[in-house]
Order: C-alpha cells, then structure tokens, then sequence
C-alpha cells in the first residue's frame, strides 16, 4: 500500500464581504488536498478552532456568519488536509480587510443641514442600526410616510437599518 503524505502546499485563502454579517473565504484547490477546514482566532490571541466542516475539495469556498463588529482582531487559518494530515496556509488578518465590511449608511431623502447620524444606536446583538436626523423637516408620519413632504421644518426623523 503507498503511504500518502499530507499536502506539499497550502491553498491561499482570501477574504472578502457578501453582505452584513458574513465573511467568505475562497481558494483554488491544491491537487493533493481531498478537503480543507477553515479554523478561526476570535480575538488574535486565545488560539484556533475549527468553524467549518471538512469543506470537500471541488467547494473552493465557505461563508461564515458573525457580527462583524466582535471580530476586529481575529485571524484564520485555512487548512488544506487529505487522509495524511494538514498543511495551513499563511492567517488571514481581519484587521487588514475590515474596513470594506463597514459599508456606507445613507438617509433615503438626504437634504442639506439634517444632521443625519447626530445619535447613532446599534442593537446588542449587532443586527439593528437606528440613526437620527434632528434637522430632516418632514412631514412623515410612522413608517413609510411621504418624507419628500418638507413642510414641518426641523420636525427630525429615525431611520432603521
């Protein structure tokens, strides 16, 4: 029976941002890989666990869900493994990729002197954001309203991410 050995090479992962909340890594396949584990750091210093499954060659991606706000300064490995063992690839730093993950909030009817983001409140959980407006004259009344309606000056409004 031939002895295999664990991979020669590591895949080269990359970060990048789906949409709020989720981290994808992708990599092209290395040949003598049959799967690979994507391991994370939490906060840069209390060590590595496993956060995917055994992601089988062919995937060549995994998303991971995660308020991105509580992983400033983590890092992950990817492993790329076959029945032998696993070789890591070089961390991925979140740090160095965060600043794409911010995004950019804007009112639907910004105007001059509205003072969107005056009070800025995100919920414990990281998955609500109201931001407010005490300049924005509308005349909207609940959710939804008529706020190109500009007649109640310095009325204020709330917007809900």
């Amino acid at each position: 029976m031939k002895e295999i050995s664990p991979p020669v090479t590591a895949a080269s992962p990359s970060l990048a941002f789906t949409q709020t909340k989720v981290f994808r890594f992708t990599w092209n396949d290395v040949s003598d890989a049959s799967f690979y584990r994507v391991l994370e750091n939490t906060d840069g210093t209390s060590g590595f666990s496993q956060v995917s499954g055994d992601v089988a060659q062919g995937t060549e991606s995994f998303d991971l869900i995660v308020p991105l706000h509580a992983r400033v300064n983590a890092r992950y490995i990817l492993q790329s493994c076959n029945a032998s063992g696993c070789i890591d690839a070089t961390e991925v730093v979140v740090s160095d990729s965060l600043v794409s993950a911010i995004g950019y909030f804007k009112a639907s009817n910004t105007q001059a002197n509205d003072q969107f983001g005056i009070a800025v409140s995100l919920s414990s959980d990281g998955n609500t954001l109201a931001e407010g407006a005490r300049g924005e004259d509308s005349n909207a009344n609940g959710t939804d309203g008529n706020q190109s309606d500009n007649s109640e000056s310095n009325s204020g409004g709330v917007y809900v991410y």
